[in-house]
């Protein structure tokens, strides 16, 4: 038996832990109900010139609280970038649901890190983190579940959701091995022209 004054911290911990678990099940359901209305709904953005940069500070904080109930750092690296054609909730959406498909790899003290960058003729938006490495094999697992009408059992809720919303915007997805871990990779088109087409949201072109 341990000590009688270390009963409270102990009963706290396990409240800590049912609490992350419960918090774990209400996202799950809240991104469940996000994929029944991407994937049945006539779901049409509303597209106007979006400041990136602050569609990420904005998402960065909306999870930094449960960023640190894991005890994760969570950090942002901004450049400059042109404005994107783009639908502004969705676009934080996104950044958000890469944001937690980053916090359930992460481990307590670990680091997430999310960039934008500008390419030519794309913004690109990457979450990094320090997770495990999933094997090749899986990975393709992966990337076909999201390529399809049926996706597989590995293919996380989260990158689902990614992979719709960047397809919504003539974009593409990228989930791969990085020097500490994993990065999420979504590329988007500065070109409105390739923006914001419903055909888009089903990856038709």
């Amino acid at each position: 038996p341990g000590e009688p004054g270390n009963a409270p911290q102990k009963i706290a911990d396990i409240l800590a832990v049912l609490m992350r678990g419960i918090q774990r099940v209400e996202t799950v359901f809240r991104e469940l109900s996000t994929i029944s209305r991407l994937d049945i709904e006539d779901v049409r953005l509303q597209c106007r010139l979006v400041d990136l940069n602050l569609s990420a500070t904005e998402s960065v904080a909306e999870c930094f609280p449960e960023a640190m109930q894991q005890d994760v750092t969570l950090d942002v690296q901004t450049s400059d970038i042109a404005p994107i054609w783009a639908d502004a909730g969705r676009i934080r959406q996104l950044i958000a649901n890469m944001i937690a498909n980053a916090l359930i790899r992460s481990e307590p003290g670990g680091r997430i890190l999310l960039r934008t960058e500008q390419e030519p003729g794309a913004a690109i938006i990457r979450v990094e983190d320090g997770g495990s490495r999933i094997p090749e094999p899986m990975l393709q697992n992966i990337m076909a579940g999201l390529a399809s009408d049926d996706p597989s059992a590995e293919t996380r809720v989260e990158l689902y959701v990614v992979n719709r919303l960047a397809l919504a915007h003539g974009g593409e997805m990228r989930f791969t091995a990085s020097t500490d871990g994993m990065a999420l990779t979504v590329r988007l088109p500065l070109d409105p022209e390739r923006t914001g087409t419903k055909e888009n949201l089903h990856g038709d072109e």
